[in-house]
């Protein structure tokens, strides 16, 4: 899933395990948009746990080469 911000930005958002009994929630992100938003956490923190219900939250920052 894909996420756009009004400022241009995206956000990829991996979905959960479909046989797991929790909900949790699977972010990653470039070094690039931690660097250019400094309330980006926050605002993914807010998003998983009050937007989607989530229990869990996981956020990976990494370059797309792993």
């Amino acid at each position: 899933m894909l996420i756009q911000e009004r400022d241009g930005t995206i956000t990829r958002l991996l979905s959960p395990p479909p046989d797991t009994d929790r909900h949790s929630v699977q972010v990653e992100i470039s070094p690039d948009e931690v660097e250019h938003q400094g309330n980006l956490f926050d605002r993914l923190i807010e998003y998983a746990f009050t937007t989607l219900g989530a229990r869990f939250l996981e956020v990976r920052v990494t370059t797309g080469d792993e």
